[in-house]
């Protein structure tokens, strides 16, 4: 939930970016936020609710917790390349 926490990751992106040296690396590790499981299994459950009601209270300040999916979007359009 790291570059989710921003309001507009996509620029926490251009600015890595920038602050790199020519052949810089960005290691990076976050969470995708949106729990699933193969077999329905969390459906009902409280972990189920307890996901639903803090991606709305993050929505709700603009935040998407579910940007992760977006991050290799992100990264190439900035410039990094070999993602």
């Amino acid at each position: 939930m790291l570059f989710c926490s921003f309001s507009d990751p996509l620029h926490v992106f251009k600015e890595a970016f920038k602050a790199l040296a020519a052949r810089g690396v960005l290691k990076m590790q976050d969470v995708i936020f949106d729990f699933r499981s193969p077999n329905d299994l969390l459906k009902g459950s409280v972990l189920e609710e307890w996901a639903k009601k803090l991606k709305e209270a993050f929505g709700s300040k603009g935040i998407d917790l579910t940007c992760v999916s977006g991050y290799r979007n992100y990264l190439e359009a900035v410039g990094f390349e070999n993602i």
